[in-house]
């Protein structure tokens, strides 16, 4: 939707200002942002009539456009090019005029990225973002996935195999694994800036002990409960149970796996500060952040925590980036999905699929409980979470999330010093759906081939999950990289991770979302008993 209006030379300027006004009005704009638009978009005009030029070209435009819930103002005037947004110098101001002129650039600066500014031809043109729906990633990304729906089956029916595969290889896959290069980039300094810049900016150490250790006990509480969950949900669908496959096992695996847990148990502190960067050892960089996050609160020199602050900020600019992206990659990675796999596929892990599924719905049914016990409306919570999940959804990444989740828990009301370090710690150490789903598709290829799972191998099997699980980066297909070290820790064959790596990525973008939503639930908690929490 959109409205359009056309002037002829400069006496009328009052006229496209009552129109925008107007228009703004039919948009159905809160008269917040309204107001905001119209006093925005006369600075603007003034400015664009001021460095003008009407001999060759008078006519002056107003193009104003609905998309998608965004509301946004184009405005085009002739004149030569200039600097739209100087920077003013006070000791150069001599007169009302300059007063005046410096005084506009400081308002029209203050609104960031809302004004784009270019210069084409003999026109200078302006466009106001006047209004941002926070449903606009919604629509662009559900989009995304419904044409890719269509593009991914349409291709797998209707073209050569040969076609399909060079399409499939060299421009979706391409770009999705430039996209999840570009999040696995970002991942490492995120967290450790993030880290690390909340315990340089913390006055009480003694009350930041006991802040993570609750944050630990809980996180660490609802992991083992989602992982007996899964092997509850399995044991009532007796997933897997009938069907009898045979493959040769490897049994000398259980002892390097008990090996790789021991080494993430004593290897907590690195040997030195370039190997957690290097390997992405979360547990290590955790604990080299809060380290030299300690020793900054402690020295309290204020350069270096300047330093930590504006790197973190750099990086969540950059990880940003990457996010406006998000609508091509989900189109990229869907459609390859079923180039690769088709419906074959997916019908022979269809009880797999559907007790993962279920068993994700069950747990966040008990997080949307707990919100109750905490004093929280659950559709309250869930609709200032929605942002959160749909990024978390859309790419299978936790720490994709973290910037929508720092604002979530803002608006639910946690104290920013409770956030700004929790939330990054739970979107590492913390993934509930991911131990979950483990759990599920080890129980469940048992019983395919037949493998007996006590309960005291069940236990082993919960604590290693939960203690592997903590080790590993929130970063799409980390579950196939775990589940080939723990199904020949239960006995089961490597080769059954060809059973379930085709819905690997429904599970990740379905189980994540949940995994986010106990983060924040978590942070609640620990900030409700810890009253740093706004009524």
């Amino acid at each position: 939707m959109q409205k359009r209006f056309d002037m002829k030379g400069q006496e009328t300027i009052q006229e496209i200002l009552d129109f925008n006004r107007q228009t703004l009005k039919d948009f159905k704009l809160d008269s917040k942002e309204r107001l905001r638009a119209e006093l925005t978009c006369e600075e603007v005009l003034m400015r664009l009539i001021e460095h003008g030029d009407f001999s060759k070209k008078k006519n002056i435009s107003l193009n104003i456009i609905k998309f998608l819930g965004n509301v946004s103002i184009d405005m085009r005037v002739p004149g030569n090019d200039f600097e739209f947004l100087p920077k003013p110098d006070f000791d150069d101001i001599e007169n009302d005029d300059e007063t005046a002129e410096a005084i506009q650039s400081i308002i029209l600066r203050s609104l960031g990225d809302k004004i784009s500014f270019r210069h084409s031809g003999d026109y200078n043109t302006v466009r106001i973002q006047a209004f941002r729906s926070q449903y606009f990633n919604l629509y662009l990304i559900l989009t995304a996935m419904i044409l890719a729906i269509i593009t991914g089956t349409a291709m797998k029916y209707f073209l050569p195999e040969q076609v399909c595969g060079f399409i499939n290889e060299n421009i979706f896959q391409s770009f999705s694994t430039l996209f999840m290069n570009g999040l696995k980039l970002c991942a490492v300094p995120v967290v450790f800036f993030s880290i690390v810049t909340c315990f340089t900016q913390t006055d009480s150490l003694s009350g930041i002990k006991r802040i993570v250790f609750k944050l630990f006990a809980v996180f660490s509480v609802l992991m083992v409960f989602a992982s007996f969950l899964g092997y509850l949900v399995v044991k009532l669908f007796k997933t897997g149970v009938g069907i009898h496959l045979t493959a040769a096992l490897s049994s000398d695996a259980v002892q390097g796996n008990l090996l790789s847990i021991r080494n993430v148990l004593v290897d907590v502190v690195p040997n030195n500060i370039i190997r957690p960067f290097a390997e992405g050892n979360m547990i290590q960089l955790i604990a080299l952040a809060i380290l030299i996050g300690v020793a900054c609160g402690a020295c309290r020199i204020k350069i270096v925590s300047s330093i930590f602050d504006e790197v973190n900020r750099l990086f969540m600019k950059i990880i940003g980036f990457f996010i406006h992206l998000l609508p091509l990659f989900v189109f990229c990675s869907v459609s390859s999905m079923l180039i690769m796999t088709g419906s074959k596929v997916l019908l022979s892990v269809l009880g797999i699929f559907y007790t993962a599924i279920i068993a994700n719905l069950l747990l966040f049914l008990l997080y949307s409980l707990i919100t109750v016990f905490l004093g929280f409306n659950p559709f309250m919570v869930l609709k200032k979470s929605m942002q959160m999940l749909l990024t978390s959804f859309t790419t299978a990444s936790s720490i994709a999330s973290m910037p929508d989740a720092m604002q979530a828990a803002e608006n639910l009301g946690v104290s920013p010093k409770m956030y700004k370090f929790s939330i990054p710690i739970g979107m590492t150490i913390f993934k509930s759906t991911l131990c979950l789903y483990i759990v599920i598709v080890v129980c469940s290829i048992a019983n395919i081939y037949g493998i007996a799972m006590p309960f005291l191998k069940i236990i082993s099997l919960v604590l290693s999950t939960v203690i592997l699980v903590i080790a590993m980066p929130g970063i799409p297909g980390v579950g196939i990289i775990l589940l080939s070290s723990l199904l020949t820790m239960a006995g089961c064959p490597i080769e059954a991770l060809g059973l379930i790596v085709g819905i690997d990525p429904i599970i990740d973008m379905l189980g994540t979302p949940g995994g986010v939503f106990g983060v924040l639930i978590a942070v609640l908690t620990v900030a409700k008993s810890e009253k740093m929490l706004k009524k």
